[in-house]
């Protein structure tokens, strides 16, 4: 964790907690943090892509069924 931080969690934690903030102020700036690597990592950086998985037999199983509604 870089410093600022941390100095930054402990003023931003003191000012909205009080003597508790010390502890807490840190931990939810690093926490957040966190969650948002997390956010970019999995929908911003990577664009996962889609493989459809075409079968011959889904392909007669679809074929059967619109024939049927026409019958």
């Amino acid at each position: 964790m870089h410093p600022l931080i941390t100095i930054f969690g402990v003023i931003i934690g003191v000012s909205l907690f009080g003597f508790v903030g010390l502890i807490f102020g840190p931990l939810l700036i690093s926490l957040f943090i966190v969650l948002i690597r997390i956010y970019s990592n999995e929908y911003l950086v990577k664009k996962r892509e889609v493989k459809v998985v075409k079968s011959h037999h889904s392909k007669e199983k679809v074929m059967k069924k619109a024939s049927s509604l026409y019958l």
